[in-house]
């Protein structure tokens, strides 16, 4: 795999590192080495912290690519020296005097929290959650997303450790018009004015229907890091509008060895 790039997803909650095996096949064709942090949703330490295990075992340079609460986690471990690159989709990015909760609290309350129970200290999924968070799956794929996501601890989106790379490290977003922010950002008008704000520097809206968009529309977020380009400066930009898996590997390359406009 000598020159490419490689590429490091972080997942969110509810979730693994296999929620992204239908994109990571796309990516290793591609002869990029991929990987995937699994990280447990015991503490937003231990979760970084198992993303710069990742990132240590993984040759750069990295574009590091995070869904949901995993854009909290590339925020913070994306000042790791091997990070040429940083990916949001649909996913948070709190600024260092900022938690997760105070950046999800800017936007309204989604539908999945009431289909939510909290219990030894965790917050688990109900089955009625499934049609707001991974309904465009086939039931059998539904029924596995339940019994195998990891349970996040309930004050997770409450910690903070330091770190914000979005200011240092090019950065690109894929906001959704029904799960912006991250997941649970339903409210695109809230969230193109996030986008909008200081964190970015243009915007543009791709609509995807659920929540685990991930695993459901791998197709669309195959080419995420692949349009993950030189930028000017320290900002959070949005990406353009994806043509298909098969624009990933130019764009990756483009990006870390200057070749884009």
């Amino acid at each position: 795999m000598a020159g490419k790039p490689s590429i490091v997803f972080a997942h969110g909650l509810w979730a693994d590192g296999s929620c992204f095996n239908k994109l990571i096949p796309t990516l290793q064709a591609e002869r990029h080495e991929v990987f995937a942090s699994q990280h447990g949703l015991d503490s937003l330490e231990s979760d970084v912290a198992c993303v710069n295990f990742t990132l240590n075992h993984v040759p750069g340079p990295i574009v590091l690519v995070g869904h949901s609460y995993g854009g909290t986690l590339i925020t913070k471990a994306g000042t790791h020296d091997r990070v040429g690159a940083l990916v949001y989709i649909a996913a948070l990015a709190p600024d260092e005097d900022e938690t997760s909760q105070e950046q999800q609290d800017k936007f309204p309350r989604t539908p999945i929290f009431e289909h939510v129970d909290v219990a030894d200290g965790r917050v688990w999924l109900k089955p009625s959650s499934i049609p707001h968070f991974c309904g465009d799956l086939p039931e059998a794929e539904q029924k596995l997303v339940l019994a195998t996501g990891a349970v996040p601890v309930a004050d997770l989106f409450n910690q903070q450790v330091p770190g914000t790379a979005w200011r240092t490290k090019p950065s690109w977003c894929e906001w959704r018009l029904e799960g912006l922010p991250s997941w649970r950002m339903r409210n695109s008008t809230g969230v193109l004015s996030w986008c909008g704000g200081a964190r970015s520097g243009r915007t543009h809206a791709t609509p995807t229907p659920r929540a685990a968009s991930r695993t459901t529309r791998p197709g669309e977020h195959c080419c995420a890091p692949g349009r993950a380009r030189r930028d000017s400066g320290p900002r959070l930009a949005a990406l353009p509008v994806f043509d298909g898996p098969e624009d990933l590997s130019e764009g990756v390359d483009d990006y870390l060895h200057g070749e884009s406009a």
